[in-house]
C-alpha cells in the first residue's frame, strides 16, 4: 500500500512539474520537516498556513464534546514501521485542530489518513454544522448537499488507516482529529490557474518562459504586455536609503510548488505597474501572491504614498478607501504570502529585489447594490454596533429603519427545528462582501418592503455565510436551507440565481431574484447581508454607459449536453464580453470579447473552457457584460 501511494504521488508530482496539472494536490512534502502550526506558534483560528499545488490551507478550531480546541498540527516524516507504515515523504500530524483546504476549483476529493484515537471533524463547502464523530467511517453517506463520503479502512495497532473519497463538487474541506494523520489530499478538478473569484486575472500564462524586460531594452513607464485586459508597465524601484533602481523582470517557472501557477514574474530591482483603470470598471478587491527571497519591496495603490519596506509589514491604510491585509508563511530562504487589497483599486505598483509575483486577481465592484443599482439599502445610515432583536425588546414585525425608501424590519427565523428571534446587528462582514457596514443576522430575519417601488423587475443582495442554515421568504413562500443551493424556481413567478465563492470557513456571493417582489425576509445563523438592491420595472441598472442597452435571452437547450445556444441583442454597436462563470465566480470560458454590431447575436457553447478542455457537469452562469451593465443566466450541463 505504501509503495502504491509513493508511486502515485511521484507520478502526479511529475505531471505538475511538466505544467500539465490535473488536480490540486497536497502531499506535505514541500514544507520544512517539523514545522508547527496552531497555538504553539501563535496562530489563531482562520490563519493561512501554506499552499501547495492549487490548494490554500488554513487552521481553525477542532470541535469535540461541544467545545472548541485549538492545539497543533506538525509536518512529520512518513511512518515506516515497525507496526504501522503510512505515507511517503512527509505527512501532516493533526492534534486537536482542524485544517481547512480551499481548493482552486471544485471537484471530487480523495485523501489517505491514519486515525489512532479520539474524535474527528468534517465539514464540506461550509455546509451545515461541523460534523463530529468517533471516526470517519461513521460519517459515510451524504455529508453536504450533492457530496457523499465513502471510506475504506485497514486496522492497525491502536486504530485504523483509510482512504476517503468525497464524491461531488468540493471546493472547501474542513478536516481534523485528535491523533490523526493526513497524506495526499487531492481535489480532482483539473486545477485551473489562479485563485479566488477573479473577474480579471494576470497569471503570466499567456507569456513565454524567459521573456524579460528591463534596462537593456526599456525605459521606465514602458508598456511591456497586456493580459486579460490589464496593461502592465515597467518602472523603477525606490530604496529605503534613497535612490532608485531599474534592472529587469522576467517570466520564469515557479521556484516553489506552493506559490503561483506554472509561470510567474520575477522582479529583480524593478517595478511592475498594473493599470486596472483600463478595464473601466469599479473594483471591490485585488489580490496577489508573492514569494520574497530578500531585499525590500515597494507598494503603491492609486497613486497614494509610496510604501517602501517589507511586503509583510505594509500599513493597513494603504490608500484612501483601500485597505491592505497580508498572510504569510515561511519557506526555505524566504517568505511566501498573499496580499488582499479591499476597495476600488485602479492602479497598482509592486516592486522587489529578489521577489516573485503571480495571480494578480481583480474582482469587480458591486454585488447586490454596489455600482449597478437604482435603489439600495446598504446599512450605512445606521450607527456601527446598533442592534435589535429579542434581547433588545423587539418583536417580530418591528420596523427598524428606512434607507432610500426601502423599509427594513425584523421577523422570526425558522432553524429547521423551531422558531428563533435573536439578534440583528450593524457590523463589519466577516468576508469580502458589499460596501462598508453589513447587517449581521444571528437566528433572526431582516425584512425588506419593496412595495413602494411596485412593480419590481429584480432584487439582489450580497451575502456571507459562516455556518448553519438560512431563510429566504418572498411574498408568502419560505425557503429553509443553505442559500448556496437555493432552487432557481422555488418562488412562484421569481427566478433565483446564486453566485458562490469560498473563503476559509465561510462562503459568500450574490443572490439575484428576477420577478415582481413586494416583500422579502432574509435570515441566518452566522450570516451577513449587504447592498440589498431593488430595480423597478422598466428601469435598467445604473449607470448605463452611453445609454447602451443589451438583453441576454433565455438559453436553449437548458439543461444541455453537449452544446447549447446563447442569444443576446444590442440596441447599438458596442463592446461586449460574453462569458461562462462557475459557481465560485471564476470565469471558465470567454465566448465573445470585442465589438459587436447592433441587433441579435447567437453563440454556441460546447462545454469547453478557455484551454479547450471539457468542463465537468454542474451549474454555471452565462454572463453578458456591456459597459457597466451585467446580466446573467443560470445554465446546467448534464453529462
Amino acid at each position: 500500500m505504501n509503495r502504491k501511494i509513493a508511486l502515485t504521488s511521484l507520478l502526479l508530482a511529475c505531471l505538475f512539474m511538466a505544467g500539465s496539472a490535473l488536480a490540486d494536490l497536497v502531499t506535505f512534502d514541500y514544507e520544512p520537516l517539523g514545522t508547527l502550526y496552531g497555538s504553539p506558534v501563535g496562530n489563531v483560528p482562520g490563519d493561512y498556513i501554506f499552499s501547495e499545488y492549487g490548494a490554500d490551507l488554513y487552521v481553525t478550531d477542532f470541535i469535540s464534546g461541544g467545545a472548541p480546541f485549538f492545539n497543533v498540527a506538525r509536518i512529520d516524516p512518513a511512518m515506516a514501521g515497525p507496526s504501522i507504515w503510512f505515507g511517503s515523504g512527509q505527512i501532516l500530524s493533526v492534534n486537536n485542530i482542524d485544517i481547512i483546504f480551499q481548493f482552486s476549483s471544485a471537484g471530487d476529493v480523495v485523501f489517505d489518513y491514519l486515525d489512532l484515537g479520539g474524535n474527528v471533524n468534517l465539514q464540506v463547502n461550509g455546509a451545515g454544522a461541523v460534523l463530529v464523530a468517533p471516526d470517519l467511517p461513521s460519517l459515510t453517506g451524504l455529508v453536504a448537499p450533492g457530496v457523499t463520503l465513502n471510506v475504506t479502512t485497514t486496522p492497525v495497532p491502536g486504530g485504523h488507516m483509510g482512504h476517503a473519497t468525497l464524491t461531488g463538487p468540493v471546493s472547501t474541506l474542513r478536516l481534523g482529529g485528535q491523533e490523526f494523520y493526513l497524506e495526499d489530499v487531492t481535489c480532482n478538478n483539473g486545477y485551473l490557474p489562479g485563485t479566488g473569484p477573479c473577474d480579471f486575472l494576470v497569471d503570466h500564462e499567456s507569456l513565454g518562459a524567459g521573456m524579460n524586460w528591463g534596462s537593456a531594452t526599456n525605459i521606465p513607464g514602458d508598456l511591456i504586455f497586456t493580459e486579460d485586459g490589464i496593461p502592465v508597465l515597467i518602472d523603477v524601484i525606490t530604496y529605503t536609503l534613497g535612490g532608485t533602481g531599474f534592472n529587469y523582470c522576467q517570466v520564469t517557472p515557479t521556484p516553489d510548488p506552493g506559490f503561483g501557477y506554472n509561470l510567474v514574474m520575477n522582479l529583480n530591482n524593478v517595478a511592475n505597474i498594473y493599470d486596472i483603470a483600463a478595464l473601466a470598471t469599479p473594483v471591490s478587491q485585488v489580490t496577489f501572491e508573492f514569494l520574497d527571497y530578500g531585499g525590500e519591496e515597494n507598494l503603491q495603490v492609486n497613486g497614494a504614498a509610496l510604501q517602501v519596506g517589507e511586503m509583510s509589514a505594509m500599513p493597513a491604510a494603504i490608500a484612501p478607501g483601500v485597505t491592505f491585509a497580508v498572510t504569510t508563511a515561511s519557506v526555505p530562504g524566504g517568505i511566501r504570502g498573499k496580499v488582499t487589497l479591499t476597495g476600488d483599486v485602479q492602479k497598482l505598483l509592486v516592486a522587489g529585489q529578489e521577489f516573485y509575483i503571480d495571480n494578480i486577481c481583480v474582482t469587480k465592484g458591486g454585488g447586490g447594490g454596489g455600482t449597478n443599482c437604482n435603489i439600495v439599502s446598504d446599512n450605512e445610515s445606521q450607527p456601527f454596533g446598533m442592534a435589535w432583536g429579542g434581547a433588545y425588546g423587539s418583536v417580530p414585525g418591528t420596523f427598524i429603519f428606512n434607507e432610500n425608501g426601502i423599509e427594513v424590519g425584523l421577523e422570526q427565523f425558522d432553524d429547521g427545528y423551531g422558531i428563533q428571534f435573536q439578534e440583528a446587528r450593524i457590523d463589519n462582514a466577516f468576508c469580502p462582501i458589499g460596501s462598508g457596514q453589513a447587517m449581521m443576522l444571528n437566528n433572526i430575519c431582516a425584512m425588506y418592503d419593496f412595495s413602494a417601488f411596485s412593480p419590481v423587475q429584480e432584487v439582489s443582495f450580497d451575502y456571507c455565510d459562516g455556518a448553519g442554515i438560512e431563510n429566504l421568504w418572498i411574498d408568502g413562500n419560505l425557503y429553509v436551507g443553505d442559500i448556496e443551493v437555493l432552487p432557481a424556481g422555488f418562488f412562484p413567478g421569481v427566478t433565483a440565481s446564486v453566485t458562490v465563492n469560498s473563503g476559509p470557513g465561510y462562503q459568500y456571493g450574490t443572490v439575484t431574484l428576477v420577478g415582481d417582489i413586494q416583500r422579502m425576509w432574509v435570515g441566518g445563523q452566522q450570516f451577513a447581508i449587504d447592498d440589498v438592491c431593488v430595480i423597478p420595472l422598466g428601469l435598467s441598472p445604473v449607470p448605463v454607459v452611453g445609454n447602451r442597452k443589451a438583453t441576454l435571452d433565455e438559453v436553449f437547450p437548458n439543461p444541455f449536453n453537449p452544446r447549447t445556444t446563447l442569444s443576446f441583442s444590442l440596441a447599438r454597436e458596442g463592446s461586449v464580453r460574453l462569458s461562462i462563470v462557475d459557481l465560485r465566480g471564476r470565469r471558465v470560458a470567454t465566448l465573445v470579447d470585442g465589438t459587436r454590431t447592433a441587433g441579435a447575436h447567437q453563440v454556441v457553447w460546447d462545454g469547453a473552457d478557455d484551454h479547450g478542455a471539457q468542463v465537468p457537469s454542474g451549474v454555471y452562469f452565462v454572463m453578458l457584460e456591456v459597459g457597466d451593465v451585467v446580466q446573467t443566466r443560470k445554465i446546467s450541463l448534464l453529462k
